[in-house]
């Protein structure tokens, strides 16, 4: 696998072939670009994106979301190596719970997931949704848990920065729009003050 695909964390100049993977597996495309940074992409050596996977950290929870394929071969070929990306990726961030929705699949049961029972699902992020529907869930770790507020109060800050790089992001294009509409009022001026000066010239009698 390392040798033939590399595993990196998605950028702008991947969402063409995002949309396209998510418009496939019928996922809610635009909500997933707000989250672009959450998600890990495989690629193959002539740099073909064949697969995704996100991680949305809340506190000591995480959310697997958006998982998505360009076939089922590269899904039952590179899914275990994203996955295991995301798991380190997890730890790292001091998980101690994941979440995900759906069915639990072979794949999905064999690395640890499960359906939570009513007292696990009260946990659930807000973040991440209401509880409705289909969720599975992984212990990580047992850790102490945290006072209500302070629960609260790293998942609004996790949304916060959310939010903060999407505006970041809406700014840069902005200013980019801004500064090309700049551009070509200023092409327009000087070929403008060009025809005048041509204008004004006298003519050469012969």
């Amino acid at each position: 696998m390392q040798s033939e695909y590399s595993i990196r964390r998605a950028n702008l100049d991947d969402l063409p072939v995002l949309r396209g993977l998510w418009e496939t597996a019928c996922l809610p495309v635009l909500d997933l670009e707000k989250h672009l940074t959450d998600f890990q992409v495989v690629v193959r050596p002539d740099g073909v994106l064949v697969g995704t996977m996100g991680l949305r950290v809340s506190g000591a929870h995480g959310l697997i979301y958006g998982e998505s394929f360009s076939s089922a071969h590269q899904e039952e070929q590179v899914r275990p190596f994203l996955w295991e990306k995301l798991l380190v990726l997890a730890r790292n961030h001091g998980c101690e719970r994941l979440w995900m929705k759906g069915i639990v699949t072979g794949f999905w049961r064999s690395a640890g997931f499960r359906q939570p029972d009513n007292d696990e699902l009260v946990t659930l992020p807000k973040a991440f949704g209401d509880g409705s529907g289909r969720w599975l869930t992984l212990v990580l770790r047992e850790g102490p848990a945290l006072p209500e507020h302070l629960t609260a109060q790293l998942a609004r800050l996790q949304e916060e920065q959310y939010a903060q790089t999407e505006r970041i992001r809406f700014q840069a294009r902005l200013f980019k729009w801004i500064a090309g509409v700049i551009a070509l009022g200023f092409l327009a001026a000087a070929a403008w003050l060009l025809f005048k000066l041509l204008g004004t010239m006298p003519q050469s009698r012969f």
